[in-house]
């Protein structure tokens, strides 16, 4: 759902839109994937910031990414030959890979999930946090399926 010409942010006509990385739909489930350096973005805003503040701004941004991309899901019926019946009727996850080569930063974030959980729900049916080296095809279908 990037900013490229033929993205559906693009299509849409919502480029001002802050969206996850990617959408993924099965018979099921819809998964919001936000690929994310938490790591990084941690030390970027942890500038004169309480762990608490951090958190807090972590929580925010990607709450603001999962709220576009539901715009961005729910518009898509009028430019694609999507059923808006269908896309109700399916749950929504959030997916976010921690870009990442320190593994222990994934258990580190873990309790993010539950409070992203918090953060999104009902909207969000479940988050989940993985390393990036854990992400394939087969995975992906595994966490949604």
């Amino acid at each position: 759902m990037d900013d490229k010409n033929d993205s559906i942010r693009k299509i849409l006509g919502l480029s001002n839109y802050n969206c996850c990385d990617y959408l993924y739909l099965r018979k099921q489930r819809i998964a919001f994937i936000e690929l994310s350096d938490l790591s990084k973005q941690k030390e970027d805003l942890s500038k004169n910031k309480t762990e608490k503040e951090l958190k807090k701004d972590i929580i925010k941004e990607i709450r603001f990414k999962v709220l576009g991309s539901l715009v961005i899901l729910f518009k898509m019926p009028t430019k694609f030959t999507i059923k808006h019946e269908k896309l109700h009727k399916k749950e929504l996850i959030l997916i976010l890979v921690l870009c990442d080569k320190n593994k222990s930063s994934v258990h580190a974030f873990n309790h993010l999930s539950i409070d992203l959980q918090n953060a999104l729900s009902p909207l969000i049916k479940s988050v989940k946090i993985i390393p990036f080296d854990f992400l394939s095809k087969e995975e992906i279908h595994n966490i949604i399926k």
